[in-house]
């Protein structure tokens, strides 16, 4: 048997003595039918129940008189209700003062109080899901807002992560923020130097103060991203000073050719001077570094120099400054005579290299024509192509000596020559005395290929339209007679005039000749006949 208090559920009387049981009144029960006594009446009835046909034995446990278990159970719930209660209505209150503030901070109403709300709005979360309102809040309060942000990155148990958010809004404020961005260039964490130095790099030239710990960087740091980020920087920002650490890191065999380009986009007339003076002094490695920065920059003084690269005896670095000639188009017309002098040199690259140039020029690579002639029937075929390709675009001069080439003895001469001229279609009339003296007199490659281009000179071409018809007889050869039908076929109602030759031929032994000369015949009178009834009509209509 079991001691217990008694519950206001349990029977109401002892089952010995059948007197009442106050509530919470120990007792003892019986431990097989649960009956109750009183501890006094247990001692009278000895070891057995009162119940009738009840064998249990009662217990000698006695247990004190302490709050029921159950009533200890729902006091506990109580109390967690109450405390999540607590918990819910002061967590949904700082909820909504989050809230207010963060509206009130998106209206543009942030002061420098709201600093470190804002900063712990920016730490809490993941970088690519940083709160944009918060960053902006705080790069709007400027110079006001920088002395708690460099506080709250400078503290002893400040992470990276607030480091990190403090180089953000610093480069976001602009100049004014370049003191401390280049105190962070001196901080042990790698990491930190990388982002204050791209942070500079956002502020430009504002950030000049900056030079000289970013030349250290480059110069003492053996961490390639803390390097890569200082040139950077140094490039962004530019200047003499920064042009003289660049090029020093470039004499020391490193990377840096992309910040020295971004110098270039626009050059002081002191750092131009010091490129310049450079590329005198440099290895072929860094030289041609230093001609791919200059060939962005348009001005005399850099022409003048690339055009002296060109006599080098280093075939690489004339190279290189003939590509960037190229770059530089026809502003740099004052380098033809030593591009002309390139394509005399025996070294192929350097050749190709000119006649690019030359060839980016257009009108202003005039003066090179008489070597751009000979380049021309040069045997690299990849040579006569540029070659071609820049006397196209000399206008007369160049048309002409292009016509010229149709009589060469090398396939690919000829070949570059007709698709240059095919290509310049009516513009290429000039050469018409050139073709027209090739359909009558040349030999048979240049006749056929001239006969060729004429068809494709329009209106143009009734200058060639005898020497044309004269390649109709029978003592010229078969495939010279069906090529001048087939000139005339595409010439059309142009070639009008060649009808009455192209008639008697439709008696020609040759049964190909005599159907080309019919079918055009009927074409040249077709077309002709079809442009005298536009006229017709377009007379009717101004009359009307």
């Amino acid at each position: 048997m079991e001691i217990s208090k008694v519950a206001e559920r349990d029977a109401p009387h002892c089952a010995f003595c059948r007197a009442g049981i106050a509530v919470s009144e120990v007792t003892i029960r019986c431990q097989e039918c649960h009956a109750r006594v009183h501890p006094a009446c247990r001692d009278e009835l000895s070891l057995r129940c009162p119940t009738l046909g009840c064998q249990g034995l009662w217990s000698d446990q006695r247990i004190a008189n302490a709050t029921p278990a159950w009533r200890l159970h729902k006091r506990l719930l109580t109390a967690v209700a109450l405390v999540a209660l607590v918990g819910t209505l002061f967590g949904g209150f700082g909820l909504l003062v989050s809230d207010t503030t963060e509206r009130r901070i998106r209206g543009g109403a942030a002061t420098v109080n709201d600093v470190p709300y804002l900063l712990e709005q920016l730490r809490k979360t993941p970088r690519r899901d940083r709160p944009r309102w918060a960053l902006t809040a705080l790069v709007r309060l400027g110079p006001s807002a920088v002395p708690e942000v460099v506080r709250s990155a400078a503290r002893p148990d400040a992470g990276r992560r607030e480091v990190e958010i403090a180089v953000e809004v610093l480069a976001g404020m602009g100049p004014g923020a370049a003191p401390y961005l280049t105190e962070f260039l001196h901080t042990p964490d790698p990491n930190v130097r990388v982002l204050s130095a791209l942070a500079l790099a956002e502020i430009g030239p504002a950030g000049r103060e900056a030079v000289p710990a970013l030349e250290e960087l480059l110069r003492t740091s053996d961490y390639g991203r803390v390097q890569e980020a200082a040139a950077s920087a140094l490039g962004a920002i530019g200047g003499p000073d920064a042009t003289r650490a660049l090029l020093a890191a470039l004499h020391r065999g490193e990377p840096v050719a992309e910040p020295l380009k971004r110098i270039a986009v626009s050059p002081d007339e002191a750092s131009l001077g010091l490129l310049i003076d450079a590329l005198a002094e440099a290895t072929p490695r860094a030289g041609a570094t230093l001609l791919s920065t200059l060939s962005r920059v348009h001005h005399p003084r850099v022409v003048a120099a690339l055009a002296d690269a060109l006599g080098s005896e280093d075939v690489q670095t004339a190279a290189h400054a003939a590509q960037a000639l190229e770059e530089q188009g026809a502003s740099a017309s004052a380098a033809v005579p030593a591009l002309a002098q390139a394509l005399n040199r025996q070294d192929d690259v350097l050749r190709l290299a000119a006649a690019r140039a030359l060839a980016a020029m257009g009108p202003e690579a005039r003066p090179a024509l008489p070597h751009l002639q000979i380049a021309l029937r040069a045997p690299s075929m990849e040579l006569t192509r540029l070659a071609a390709q820049a006397l196209a675009g000399l206008g007369e001069p160049g048309i002409q000596a292009l016509a010229r080439g149709l009589d060469d003895h090398q396939d690919h001469v000829r070949e570059q020559a007709r698709e240059r001229l095919a290509a310049l279609g009516e513009d290429a009339a000039c050469a018409l005395p050139i073709l027209a003296a090739f359909v009558e007199h040349g030999p048979p490659p240049a006749r056929l290929l001239a006969l060729g281009l004429i068809a494709g000179l329009g209106p143009r071409c009734r200058g060639a339209l005898p020497h044309v018809t004269t390649c109709l007889a029978e003592g010229y050869p078969r495939e010279v007679r069906l090529a001048a039908i087939a000139t005339l076929h595409a010439l059309g109602a142009n070639a009008i005039e060649a009808a009455p030759a192209l008639r008697h031929l439709l008696d020609d032994s040759d049964q190909a000749v005599r159907q080309a000369a019919a079918s055009t015949v009927e074409r040249i009178e077709l077309l002709e006949e079809f442009q005298r009834g536009i006229q017709a009509a377009r007379e009717a209509r101004e009359g009307q």
